[in-house]
């Protein structure tokens, strides 16, 4: 359904909340449930998904993209099937960057998957579109007031920043980027 017209110039329209919740598609004629069966090809070409999966009330560079609207952060933060649907999209594109997401009694964390040494290879160079997108990820994820996934996701890439090949195929820019995403008193250590 193309709305733009009746979407833009009004707060009280939003878009975001129906199609996570699969009530409608997006711009282009893609529903969530298509964009769940993506192969990772599908995923590195395609540049505007990422808008609807992981929303910001921040305008994006990509043309026609839509922001949360105030209202929707509300039930982005307090409905639990919306929140669910923000996690499953995090665990398809943790997959993309070849990591898994595991739970150890209550501690969330990331860790590479079986494949993360050939995707990584896919993503881990510098100046990468990727990273402009795990930051829209860890900042939905923070919107979402899920930290636990947002610092988990951080924490893994702060440890794969640490060892040489992470040091020379991830911008400096980036990883600053990523770890301010928290407020400064909840900053994991650098």
């Amino acid at each position: 359904m193309d709305d733009r017209n009746k979407y833009f110039g009004n707060e009280n329209y939003g878009v975001i909340v129906e199609f996570l919740r699969g009530q409608r598609a997006d711009w282009d004629g893609r529903w969530l449930r298509e964009i769940r069966t993506w192969d990772y090809d599908r995923l590195e070409e395609d540049h505007q998904y990422i808008q609807w999966l992981f929303p910001l009330t921040t305008e994006s560079e990509v043309v026609f993209a839509p922001t949360l609207r105030i209202f929707e952060v509300a039930l982005l933060r307090e409905d639990p099937q919306l929140r669910q649907t923000l996690v499953a999209s995090f665990c398809q594109m943790l997959a993309f960057y070849g990591y898994d997401l595991r739970w150890e009694g209550d501690k969330c964390m990331v860790v590479p998957s079986e494949q993360h040494s050939q995707r990584a290879r896919v993503w881990m160079t510098p100046e990468n579109h990727n990273y402009r997108r795990i930051s829209r990820i860890l900042g939905a994820l923070m919107l979402a007031r899920l930290e636990s996934h947002t610092r988990a996701f951080l924490e893994a890439l702060e440890r794969l920043y640490d060892t040489p090949d992470g040091a020379a195929g991830i911008d400096q820019l980036a990883m600053w980027y990523w770890r301010h995403q928290f407020p400064p008193n909840e900053q994991s250590p650098p």
